[in-house]
């Protein structure tokens, strides 16, 4: 896939905050703003929903807000043409659940990007969610965050995963890499280093999950 990497300023087109519950959402576009399937100025909670092949020309590829949740939903195959290819929060930060994020793609945080400037939370925190096959042109192909807490999550991919300043590791992640987790995980449980073969991925589908 060839993405055209751009930097480009903060557009804000979003009016208010939202919350979205068991909806889908597929090859919408913010233009050069942010956040192509939802946004909102305040908070955002996306619960029970896909977001698919979403697009941003600035942040946010599928997800934009000022603090940002994702709860049992999966975002795949969305674009931002600067910092978060499936969410971008500005001010408190981003928290996944039980969610999946794959093949999507930004400038920076190719999966999870939080603005390092945000006069809030700068963390993105998730729980038992799987990162698979995103990308970034600097090197944050998962995560973009000042902080990051990781609890069981799964964090696949060729390239660098995660660029965080400071990484709390919960326990019961698995790593291809060794960017989020380290070469020695602190976590109970968590591993770096591992196989694609030893996960025994399957392609991205519908498996009766939460996600």
């Amino acid at each position: 896939m060839s993405i055209p990497w751009l930097r480009k300023p903060k557009v804000e087109t979003r009016i208010t905050s939202a919350v979205i519950e068991a909806s889908s959402f597929a090859d919408d576009t913010a233009g050069s703003g942010n956040g192509g399937g939802v946004g909102g100025n305040g908070g955002v909670t996306v619960t029970r929903s896909t977001l698919l092949r979403e697009s941003a020309g600035g942040s946010g590829g599928a997800i934009a807000g000022a603090a940002v949740s994702i709860v049992e939903s999966t975002v795949a195959d969305s674009i931002a043409g600067a910092y978060g290819g499936a969410a971008y929060a500005d001010n408190w930060g981003i928290t996944a659940t039980n969610s999946t994020f794959f093949g999507n793609a930004a400038y920076d945080g190719g999966a999870l990007y939080v603005d390092p400037t945000s006069p809030g939370s700068n963390a993105a925190i998730a729980h038992y969610s799987t990162f698979v096959d995103n990308a970034s042109g600097d090197g944050s192909d998962a995560i973009f965050a000042i902080a990051a807490t990781l609890d069981h999550d799964l964090l696949v991919g060729a390239g660098t995963l995660c660029a965080v300043t400071s990484i709390t590791d919960l326990g019961g992640s698995r790593e291809t890499g060794t960017s989020c987790l380290g070469a020695t995980p602190t976590g109970v449980g968590s591993r770096s280093n591992v196989s694609r073969t030893a996960l025994k991925l399957g392609a991205l589908a519908d498996n009766g999950g939460p996600t």
